[in-house]
């Protein structure tokens, strides 16, 4: 069996950070939890985790500088990261660079764990894609079908 999914939460808000680990804990994903953008961003590059919840608005290094770092490292460039945001202002037709999808807050529990698991899957599918296409470059190397 697979392990399960791990899901990197985002926020400076420690009753968010506990509340989205309670419910996505329950759906059986190991969660990680970071109160700051340094600390996300090490923690990132350490478990590699399969998605990220990324708040926006935090003090010292916010969701727009550690979304713009996750995706200038290698590492790190592919994990889907959906941004969390109170802001009314915020386009979700129009989203920061790099960011998957936006969580609006307050959100309902069960609207994001079906996002959380939209987003799991999508990567799911580029993960299999990318394997298929190894394993196909590597026959082809080898000179078999």
């Amino acid at each position: 069996m697979p392990p399960a999914p791990k899901i990197l939460v985002v926020d400076d808000k420690d009753f968010v950070r506990q509340l989205m680990a309670a419910a996505l804990g329950l759906k059986g994903y190991q969660v990680l939890l970071a109160a700051d953008g340094r600390e996300a961003l090490d923690l990132a590059r350490r478990e590699r985790p399969d998605l990220v919840l990324l708040d926006l608005i935090m003090p010292g290094c916010d969701g727009f500088e550690v979304l713009r770092d996750l995706r200038s490292s290698p590492e790190t460039a592919a994990i889907p990261v959906v941004i969390m945001s109170a802001r009314a202002d915020l386009d979700p037709r129009a989203l920061p660079p790099g960011a998957a999808d936006c969580l609006f807050k307050p959100f309902d529990l069960d609207f994001m764990e079906a996002m959380v698991e939209r987003h799991l899957a999508a990567g799911r599918g580029v993960a299999e894609a990318a394997a298929a296409g190894e394993a196909a470059a590597g026959r082809d190397a080898a000179g078999g079908p």
